[in-house]
């Protein structure tokens, strides 16, 4: 009979086709600097109204973890994730796609 290891956990070990893998999974095509710009924006206003990533989550009704990838430009949102930005930042639409002071 054949020695089967027990798998040790090693964080930079990913799964990819269901095989285990030693590299990191990074983005095949690179992220329009629209959507880095947006990340800035949505991050500034939240900051200016004293808003934790969790209190505008749980207005768009997505996790954190989604509204930091927005944040950081890693997650290209749909446009109905931008108008709902809008509503929860009470700004109009062309106000939150107003790049210049970022």
């Amino acid at each position: 009979m054949p020695c089967i290891q027990p798998l040790v956990f090693n964080p930079l070990l990913t799964r990819v086709n269901n095989q285990l893998c030693c590299m990191p999974r990074t983005r095949k095509t690179p992220v329009p600097k629209e959507v880095v710009k947006f990340g800035k924006r949505i991050k500034k206003l939240r900051l200016e109204r004293k808003m934790s990533q969790m209190d505008v989550g749980a207005a768009l009704n997505i996790d954190r973890e989604n509204v930091r990838k927005y944040e950081r430009g890693l997650q290209e949102p749909k446009l109905s994730t931008v108008i709902k930005f809008a509503k929860v930042f009470n700004v109009s639409f062309d106000e939150l796609l107003n790049f210049e002071n970022c």
